[in-house]
């Protein structure tokens, strides 16, 4: 392996035998040959054209798998003195050693701005290191370092993770502001399916913040609580935008199961799948999406910070932030269960060929019930308690792609019906990355 410059590309029959008699890397300045050997090894098995190109296509993809290269390309020659066999040159463009910016991310119906630094290829083995820093308008905040560690395996490139973080979160709408200390550790795996991934937490939440009109619902909640819990989920993403997706399908199901050791446990399980599709004959898109989720528990109460919460912007539309469910004084205290669902028709703008620019319609609705339905009891009565407590809505408005994430301007009609919650007629505003 070594430096080398740029050559002529031989083309042979598929079939015909070749011999690769050498395999050169150019541009692995910082790169150990640690990482890259075990890589191209395999192209100098290679016994006719067909498996070469394989052989090159595979590594090619591998190495850029690793995150650290701006591209990587690949020649073939002749070798001097040896007509009969090839030199396979990979050329390597490494990303630059350290990287930082200023950003803006949405979330829960909120932007943050964020200021990030990351160290890449650190030890020359893939390794990178992140600093992450956050800031929010409502006094939320969050303080991230995670350090990045790829793995190699035949079938493709693992990811090891650790992360070390410090969150101030102003739950407005559950009057209350939860700080958290923590870290997480785990393994990210690309699976044919999706991203697979599992990993370890360990959580010291504070309930805080609170006012003299805090309800006692909230008050009961305050104070300290310790989770330390296994998490694992599967995701996958056959979609063919994340904003305006016109066709595929976005799948998520996760599982945490906390009491390994803490104050907290539970078995802790939710999903959601989204439908896009185009409707024939016409330029509009329809979507439609569920999410669901349930917590088992063999104690009494589940902490607050890791109930279910429903409604906003990003969830049933026209109620306020955590809107939907169970309240106490206006303070939405969560739930063990919930199910909610929407459905979207989106069109673009008349006399606009941008597609960042769609005209929305849609309807969404949803349950959040204080406790699990029991299994021992009818579907019919858990059909029913399901429907007692059911808010929906409908409403139009303008989505827009803001690269970041969307952003929609609805005009919505609620419809909360026996429901406890928080109803709000009228234009709303939502920005974020996942919307029900």
């Amino acid at each position: 392996m070594g430096d080398g410059n740029e050559n002529e590309e031989v083309l042979s029959p598929s079939g015909v035998p070749v011999r690769v008699g050498k395999v050169r890397v150019q541009g692995a300045k910082s790169t150990s040959s640690r990482l890259i050997v075990p890589e191209v090894r395999d192209i100098l098995k290679a016994k006719n054209q067909q498996e070469l190109i394989e052989n090159v296509a595979f590594a090619q993809q591998r190495l850029q798998a690793y995150g650290i290269f701006k591209s990587v390309s690949s020649h073939l020659d002749l070798i001097d003195g040896h007509p009969q066999s090839l030199e396979v040159l990979v050329k390597l463009r490494e990303k630059r050693r350290f990287i930082i910016g200023i950003g803006m991310e949405a979330a829960a119906n909120e932007v943050y701005t964020n200021v990030n630094g990351q160290l890449i290829n650190l030890l020359g083995g893939a390794e990178s290191l992140k600093i992450t820093a956050c800031v929010g308008h409502s006094r939320t905040s969050s303080f991230d370092v995670t350090l990045l560690k790829p793995l190699s395996h035949r079938v493709a490139v693992y990811n090891l993770y650790a992360t070390a973080y410090q969150r101030s979160v102003n739950q407005i709408s559950s009057q209350h502001t939860e700080a958290t200390i923590g870290t997480a550790y785990g393994i990210k795996i690309p699976t044919r399916l999706g991203q697979y991934s599992c990993g370890h937490l360990f959580d010291h939440r504070h309930v805080t913040g609170l006012t003299p009109s805090t309800p006692l619902g909230v008050r009961l909640e305050a104070g300290h609580t310790v989770k330390s819990s296994i998490q694992h989920s599967l995701e996958v993403n056959t979609t063919d935008s994340n904003a305006f997706p016109t066709k595929g399908v976005r799948c998520r199901l996760s599982q945490e199961v906390a009491g390994l050791g803490g104050d907290v446990r539970f078995l802790k399980t939710d999903g959601e799948v989204q439908l896009n599709t185009r409707i024939p004959y016409t330029p509009l898109v329809f979507s439609t999406s569920l999410q669901a989720g349930g917590i088992v528990t063999d104690v009494d109460e589940v902490p607050i910070s890791d109930r279910f919460f429903i409604g906003g912007s990003q969830s049933v539309r026209g109620y306020k932030l955590r809107g939907v469910g169970p309240m106490d004084g206006g303070a939405s205290l969560g739930g063990r269960a919930f199910v909610a669902a929407g459905a979207h028709i989106f069109s673009p703008l008349p006399y606009v060929t941008s597609r960042r620019f769609q005209l929305h319609l849609f309807t969404t609705g949803g349950s959040l019930l204080p406790n699990m339905p029991s299994a021992s009891v009818p579907v019919a009565h858990n059909a029913r308690l399901l429907g007692k407590h059911f808010a929906w809505s409908y409403g139009l408005g303008l989505a827009v792609d803001m690269g970041i994430g969307r952003l929609e301007f609805n005009y919505c009609f609620p419809k909360p019906g026996e429901a406890p919650s928080n109803p709000l007629q009228g234009l709303h505003v939502g920005v974020g990355v996942s919307f029900l």
